[in-house]
């Protein structure tokens, strides 16, 4: 970092120099400070990484050491943050939405060859580990994430932008947007943070994480930008512009626009359908060993947006009939609204919410009540997570709220104070259980159609005969293939931890667990014993 800053200073200072000689003479500094840093950090990293690369030599393994491959893809992630925020700059001199980027075009060149340099580095050529893949792939996945983010947010800007210069047209208002900007003007930062978007995730998404082979990084990458970045901003931006609908019916506010959630709601609905759109199409071209009617990417994604539809649609419930009781309690208690706007801007959000997440579960009911009579394990295990998700979370808040519910009425009548305030301050407790009388019969009855709720399933019986007393020879730094193989077995095993010289090099394969059962189950003995080896592992069985 040091050789990487002084480079940087030296740079900026000849590119004022040559090109803006005015302000020399505000960058005095830069040259001894340049030269300071390079004659210091230039000597230093040169020995220690000469002390490295000996190292290597005498033991390669060290090209595989957790401490080395964190370091590396730390200088990776702290070079690419940087080129994207010089990018960025540098895009919006050129916008004329910045005066100067000499800082940040004097960053490309040094953090261009320490980012290249370091990339080299990290993928030899024979050698590799689970250690190793794991943080590469958290490097190359969180860039994709980050460059999405920018990417979005400058999709999104820029077709608001449009569509409120649209909108505004429409209702015959003056188009002009924050500190009186015409359309280009608003649409300059957009344009910027789209490109350096794309630019960051694109260099790594189609480069790098497009071409990887299947794994639980790039999995959880996948789900989580479906998921995160498309299904729930849909439902949110939809309830939005719901609402605005129903504030324009009931006319809530008629000095306001028509609709002023339009152009928002429209534009994150339009970025949350193509990510939802493109990563959704790469989910579904995965190949993976799953039902031979509905894979398992469709049982995920049909139960993750119930359960979405299911949370919305109690949110909303409970909204209304709070309201309802609160409207009442007024009533009893002779006592006028005082805002009557804002009653009916919760009525109207309520309403919102249970039409935006009733109809995503009428979307769903059907396909789960298909999946319902699905039986392979794949499907029953999905199934019962979200079945269980929803009863527990139902669970927990209807008894914390139905305890501070029945705090406040005991409350009452010891004091001898029931009244129309007690209705009022039970009314969001009465309101949740309501919704949760209403939500959770379905969902309990679905649980007790479970094979593994009165019996165990066939899949289990089947385990349970093959059940082996399995003993593992386990290096040093692999207990996370430990935990990997006992989840696939279905039980706990013996290990024994390997202290011969060299033994703690051998690095497991997180993905060989499932040949590995495999083997195990196929062996002929009662008592398996595992052997790891550089490559793999030799299984042998035996009798006592």
């Amino acid at each position: 970092m040091m050789v990487a800053i002084g480079s940087v200073q030296l740079i900026q200072f000849t590119l004022e120099a040559i090109f803006n000689k005015n302000i020399i003479q505000n960058n005095s500094s830069s040259v001894p400070l340049g030269i300071s840093l390079l004659i210091v950090g230039v000597p230093i990293w040169i020995i220690h990484w000469r002390i490295i690369k000996n190292r290597i030599n005498i033991n390669s393994y060290e090209e595989l050491s957790i401490i080395r491959t964190v370091f590396i893809y730390t200088v990776l992630a702290i070079s690419i943050a940087v080129l994207t925020s010089s990018i960025i700059g540098i895009f919006q001199v050129i916008l004329g939405t910045k005066d100067s980027a000499w800082l940040q075009t004097a960053t490309i060149i040094p953090y261009s060859i320490i980012w290249t340099y370091h990339w080299i580095l990290s993928n030899p050529k024979e050698l590799s580990s689970p250690s190793k893949n794991l943080v590469q792939r958290i490097y190359i996945y969180s860039s994709c994430i980050f460059g999405l983010i920018i990417l979005s947010t400058g999709i999104g800007t820029l077709l608001y932008s449009i569509l409120k210069s649209g909108y505004d047209v429409i209702l015959n208002s003056p188009m002009l947007f924050e500190n009186e900007e015409t359309l280009w003007e608003s649409t300059k930062e957009p344009i910027v943070s789209l490109t350096s978007g794309l630019l960051l995730w694109g260099s790594h998404w189609l480069l790098f994480g497009l071409k990887d082979t299947e794994n639980r990084v790039k999995s959880l990458y996948l789900y989580l930008i479906t998921i995160g970045g498309g299904i729930i901003p849909i439902t949110i931006a939809s309830i939005s512009l719901l609402y605005g609908i129903f504030q324009f019916i009931l006319q809530i506010n008629p000095d306001n626009d028509v609709i002023p959630q339009l152009p928002g709601s429209i534009s994150s609905i339009t970025v949350g359908l193509i990510l939802f759109t493109y990563h959704y199409y790469v989910i579904k071209n995965i190949k993976i060993n799953g039902l031979p009617e509905v894979n398992s990417q469709n049982l995920l994604f049909v139960y993750v947006f119930s359960f979405i539809g299911v949370i919305s649609s109690s949110v909303g419930i409970s909204v209304l009939i709070q309201s309802i009781l609160a409207s009442i309690a007024n009533s009893l208690g002779n006592t006028v609204f005082s805002d009557s706007e804002t009653s009916l801007e919760i009525i109207s959000l309520a309403l919102s919410t249970i039409i935006v997440g009733g109809t995503i579960w009428g979307y769903c009911y059907k396909k789960i009540e298909y999946f319902t009579n699905l039986t392979s394990p794949e499907s029953s295990s999905i199934r019962r997570i979200y079945l269980i998700s929803i009863l527990g979370i139902f669970t927990i808040i209807a008894v914390i709220l139905g305890t501070s519910g029945l705090f406040l009425i005991l409350r009452d009548i010891i004091s001898n104070n029931v009244g129309i305030n007690t209705l009022k301050s039970i009314s969001i407790p009465i309101s949740v259980l309501i919704s949760y009388l209403i939500i959770t019969p379905y969902h309990w009855l679905l649980y007790k159609k479970e094979p593994s709720y009165n019996k165990k399933s066939e899949h289990s019986k089947i385990s349970s005969k093959k059940r082996k007393n399995v003993t593992i020879l386990l290096p040093d730094n692999n207990q996370f293939f430990l935990g990997q193989l006992e989840e696939d077995l279905g039980y706990s095993i013996k290990s024994f931890r390997w202290k011969d010289v060299n033994s703690e090099n051998i690095q497991l394969d997180l993905d060989s667990t499932t040949n590995i059962v495999e083997s195990v189950n196929n062996m002929i003995g009662n008592e398996v014993l595992i052997i790891p080896e550089n490559g793999g592992v030799r299984i042998y069985s035996y009798e006592n």
